[in-house]
């Protein structure tokens, strides 16, 4: 292997591969988030908006599993995703390249 093939694969696996890695788990950590986190706050903007109709949060959640179904506690996902999404990229590729320049090693 040549000195420019070497350098290229030197460039490509410490610099290229690790962000590709990151943005994937990233994305990967986002849905997972977004999923666990999407029911409580359906029953938690049900509640806000609905004033003192609920006495309690699993009184909300049985009113929505009863007139939506599981679907109704998933609304909203989408536009929870986006907002989600994106911040999570971020933050995990920001922080991992915070991590190299201060000489730390990866986990």
């Amino acid at each position: 292997m040549d000195d420019g093939s070497a350098c290229l694969q030197s460039l490509v696996m410490d610099r290229i591969m690790p962000l590709v890695l990151y943005q994937r788990a990233a994305v990967r950590a986002g849905l997972a988030a977004t999923t666990i986190t999407a029911p409580v706050d359906v029953v938690k903007t049900h509640m806000y908006c609905a004033g003192s109709k609920y006495t309690s949060p699993l009184q909300c959640a049985g009113d929505i599993m009863r007139r939506e179904g599981l679907r109704g506690f998933f609304k909203g996902w989408t536009a929870n995703y986006a907002r989600l999404g994106p911040q999570t990229t971020i933050m995990f590729v920001v922080m991992e390249k915070m991590r190299y320049l201060a000489g730390m090693k990866g986990l």
